[in-house]
């Protein structure tokens, strides 16, 4: 639940912070990836009893993986927007736009962006995978009874 909340501040945070179809893209997916991780914790401690003690632990992975991501554009954004058009921040080429700033900070270029949506893909692909599996052990229990 609190990767949840993270990736949705994470998402809103990157809505605001720049309006390009490429923010807008990374919003969505994390937005996407946040909501399946609410709903998998909603879904798992409303049927508790559905799942072993082991449950959290072998798959704590998955919300942990988008909190790290999250946590790491939020701090981005942080950096990012605290520079004022008119701040000189480490050299004089230090990148005005919102997006250019964030790859600064983040210390990527536009590849190395790329890979990082490309890891939020999976982010989500596995959130989604996760809400599956969940999906699957409360109906195989609620069809025994």
């Amino acid at each position: 639940m609190e990767a949840a909340e993270l990736g949705r501040r994470t998402a809103a945070a990157l809505s605001s912070f720049s309006s390009s179809v490429k923010a807008f893209s990374l919003a969505s997916l994390i937005s996407l990836s946040a909501t399946l991780l609410s709903e998998i914790g909603k879904e798992v401690n409303r049927n508790e009893a559905c799942f072993k003690a082991n449950f959290h632990k072998t798959f704590e992975h998955i919300p942990m993986k988008c909190e790290k991501e999250y946590n790491t554009l939020l701090n981005a954004f942080d950096k990012a927007a605290s520079w004022r058009k008119d701040d000189v921040v480490g050299t004089e080429d230090s990148p005005k736009k919102p997006w250019k700033r964030l790859l600064f900070v983040l210390g990527k270029d536009k590849e190395e962006l790329e890979e990082f949506g490309e890891s939020l893909e999976e982010s989500w692909q596995r959130a989604l995978m996760l809400q599956n599996i969940v999906s699957l052990v409360v109906l195989q229990i609620r069809a025994q009874k």
